[in-house]
Parts: structure tokens; sequence; C-alpha cells
């Protein structure tokens, strides 16, 4: 009798603690579901996107690095060298951003893709040198000055004023200014093209997301992106 008693007892023993972990279980799938509801809710742009892998990161950056090599064509070897560290840096911050956001990384340019690398060495630095070119001739080159003074004119201020005080003239620091503004510009759309980027701000900026992500993670590699990105925009200015 005391054996029935004591089995009867483990066995009810055991199925509350079958009956917990399968309300455990239910908790955690309501918990999902109600996630995904929510991040459905918050972030319907996320089907228009594929997921980052670390092998489409690969593809990317060794295009961006051919980028890279043809912007510093003019520089000497000392300044070349400074770059590049600070390159390798910029990109450990790209990285980490696209493994935030989740997004497979773009290349930059109208057909240009990861089969680049296969072609011979003319052929790529034709394609990225037109690239180059244009963007340059769009949004330099081919503005009258007064154009391009109004056009970059706030962001070029501080860094006009800094040089003159430095003993530049006016028109260097000014024409110098611009052409940072241009390199800042231009790398920038080889780390992140237009739709990325304007992903990338829907996410900074989206206080949805600081519900459900550490947004203030996010921002903190942003903001070292970007002070690596005006150091490197103002050696490479030089050789517009």
């Amino acid at each position: 009798m005391f054996l029935d008693t004591q089995e009867n007892e483990l066995m009810c023993e055991a199925q509350q603690a079958l009956q917990k972990l399968n309300n455990e279980k239910e908790s955690k799938k309501d918990l999902l579901v109600e996630f995904q509801n929510t991040w459905s809710k918050y972030d319907k742009g996320r089907a228009y996107f594929e997921e980052y892998t670390p092998e489409s990161f690969q593809s990317k950056i060794k295009v961006d690095l051919l980028y890279m090599d043809q912007l510093l064509q003019k520089l000497d070897n000392d300044q070349i060298h400074e770059v590049e560290k600070l390159i390798s840096s910029l990109y450990k911050d790209v990285k980490e951003i696209y493994e935030f956001i989740n997004v497979k990384p773009e290349i930059y340019g109208k057909n240009i893709t990861e089969q680049l690398i296969n072609e011979n060495n003319e052929k790529i630095k034709g394609l990225l040198s037109k690239n180059i070119y244009n963007y340059l001739s769009n949004h330099f080159y081919e503005l009258p000055v007064e154009r391009r003074e109004s056009l970059y004119f706030e962001r070029t201020k501080e860094d006009s004023r800094h040089l003159i005080s430095e003993g530049q003239d006016a028109e260097t620091a000014v024409e110098f200014s611009i052409k940072k503004c241009l390199m800042e510009d231009f790398v920038r759309n080889i780390c992140f093209p237009p739709v990325i980027r304007n992903r990338l701000n829907y996410i900074l900026e989206d206080d949805a997301f600081g519900d459900l992500f550490d947004q203030n993670a996010l921002h903190d590699v942003y903001n070292s992106y970007n002070k690596k990105l005006n150091s490197i925009s103002k050696i490479i200015a030089v050789c517009v």
C-alpha cells in the first residue's frame, strides 16, 4: 500500500513537472510569435533585402578594395600606407554594420558585380575609373563654380575656415574642402550604396528598433565609421 501511494505521488510530481515544461514551451512559442508579429509590423521593408552572409561580404570587399586602389593612384608610399590602415579599420565597422542590419552587402556601381575580380587588370581599371570619373564630373567638374560653392557651402564652412587659419588662401581652402566632401560621399557610396544606406538610415532613426534591438550600439559603430571616413576623405581628396 505504501509503495502504491509513493508511486502515485511520484507519478503526480512527474506529471506536474511535465505540465510545467509544456507551459514554458508554449510561453516561449507565444513570445516568439509576438516578437515575429511585432517585427513584421515594425519592419515591413525586411522582405526586400536578402540576408547577410560572410561570403557576400567577402565578395563586396574584394571589389571595394579595387575601387580604393584606383583612388590612391596619386598618393606616395607613405600616404598609401597611412590610408590603407584607415581603410582596414573602416571596413571592420562596415562589416559590423552590415551584420547588425542583417542585409546582404551590395557592390557599388552600374554593371559592377563580384565577377569583376575575374577580369583582367585593364578591364577592371577601365570600368572602375569610368565610374569614378562620371561621379566626379557630375558632382564637381561639370558644375559651375557658383553651383559647387552653394551646393557644398554648409558642409565646407568649418574645414575651409580651419585651412585659411593655417595659411591657405580662401580659394584653395574652399576647393579642397569641396573635394574632401566629394570623396567622403563617394567612399560612403562604395561602402553603403544608396539603397543600403536608406535601409541603414531607417534602422538608425526608427524608434521601433530601439524597442527590439540595441540601437545605441549601432549608433556607436556608425559614429566610429563616420570618423574614419572623414579622415580617409582628407587624404584621398588630394588625388581629385
